[in-house]
């Protein structure tokens, strides 16, 4: 689904398997990201709005492209 967040904080984590991600506190509560390429998009826009496609799996918000 579509839809536009205000990004408050970006954090960098790394999975238990190593795989790296990032958290960000938003508008919609913390969501998570899993894309390079959309992770330093949002990264760049902390302050801002950003429209963006969230999922939910296993009780997690995603974003996805």
């Amino acid at each position: 689904m579509r839809t536009k967040i205000e990004i408050n904080k970006s954090e960098r984590k790394v999975s238990k398997n190593g795989k790296e991600y990032f958290t960000f506190s938003t508008s919609m509560g913390l969501l998570s990201c899993f894309e390079p390429d959309i992770t330093s998009k949002l990264s760049g826009a902390v302050g801002r709005n950003a429209i963006v496609n969230v999922e939910e799996r296993n009780g997690f918000k995603n974003v996805t492209q």
